[in-house]
């Protein structure tokens, strides 16, 4: 009796123990593969990525590259800064949600086949840092069919902080929508002259020059009469403050109209010049308000507009609200004591 107890307890103590050890070599198994380069989409230090490149199946591409401080977009223009932080901000904070099953990740593989946008991360020295390429949603908008470059298995990706598609920060309507809407950041000190005309306004129009710190202004018509009263350079300070952080609410140069407008008697030309020589001349063109049948309103009846359409000399053609361009109009007659 005894005999037998001993030999069971020391059956079940050798079980214990194999059962120990399969359990702890899972538990390392599991640890190794969700560590593995397959499913390590996160990136932990942000400052590491130089440039990203996205490219989609037909062909079109985009290139994210530091600049200092800021982004380049496509190696020409300042990108969107909210765009590339979004896409910083997956980078950082994505996890895995679940790995799909063996059907759904049949269906996966081919949509990102044929409908995936990739993504390359390359450091300062040109080095890729990882691909991969992102898909569809799953059924419930929660997760992102992604797998990386070189891979077999497709995981569905999210961000604990954020519900929603991944892969709508990596496309835009339009490819100006990853351009930064910045169209004025004057500093006050940097502009050395600056002109306003209002072409159907003749007697409003002037140029301000600086000159040994002192500003001068006349009229920019020859036959408007020159006002002789002593200029107040403080508030010739004060206007020149609202050309710094003006925004486009969004780029138009696929507008139909565009050269037809073009061609129209704008309602302000501005022209300005800074003391690095920098010249630049924006002119505004009004944009009517519609009715419900799309006509355009009488201009008596909608005054102020609400909204322009600014002609850069850049060649950028872009819609601009009243409430950033009209603290700009102001008229020769304002700058005097």
């Amino acid at each position: 009796m005894k005999k037998g107890f001993w030999v069971l307890l020391i059956v079940f103590s050798v079980l214990a123990g194999v059962t120990t050890v399969v359990l702890t070599d899972e538990k390392k198994v599991a640890s190794k593969n969700y560590s593995d380069w397959d499913r390590d989409f996160a990136v932990a230090d942000l400052n590491t990525i130089h440039k990203i490149f996205i490219a989609n199946r037909d062909g079109n591409t985009v290139t994210l590259e530091r600049s200092g401080k800021d982004w380049q977009y496509n190696g020409q223009y300042k990108a969107h800064p909210n765009s590339v932080s979004l896409i910083l901000q997956m980078l950082e904070t994505i996890e895995i949600r679940f790995i799909p099953t063996k059907a759904a990740a049949e269906n996966a593989i081919k949509t990102l086949a044929s409908h995936g946008i990739k993504v390359e991360l390359y450091d300062s020295e040109n080095n890729k840092l990882k691909a991969f390429y992102i898909g569809g949603v799953t059924p419930d908008e929660r997760g992102t069919y992604m797998i990386m470059e070189g891979a077999e298995q497709p995981y569905v990706m999210h961000m604990p902080i954020w519900e929603g598609s991944l892969r709508t920060r990596f496309t835009k309507p339009q490819s100006d929508d990853w351009r930064d809407k910045l169209v004025f950041d004057y500093q006050p000190d940097e502009i050395v002259e600056l002109s306003i005309e209002y072409p159907k306004q003749k007697k409003n129009s002037f140029i301000l020059t600086k000159a040994e710190g002192e500003y001068s202004i006349k009229p920019l018509n020859e036959l408007t009469p020159v006002i002789a009263k002593p200029i107040n350079q403080a508030v010739v300070k004060t206007f020149l403050t609202k050309f710094k952080g003006i925004y486009a609410e969004a780029f138009e140069n696929e507008h139909p109209k565009k050269e037809l407008i073009r061609r129209q008697v704008p309602f302000c030309i501005m022209y300005f010049k800074t003391a690095d020589g920098k010249e630049e001349e924006v002119r505004v063109h009004p944009k009517p308000e519609l009715d419900y049948a799309g006509n355009p309103i009488a201009a008596a009846d909608y005054q102020p507009f609400e909204r322009y359409l600014i002609d850069r000399s850049n060649g950028d053609f872009m819609l601009v609200q009243h409430l950033q361009f009209g603290p700009m109009f102001w008229a020769y007659s304002s700058f005097f004591q």
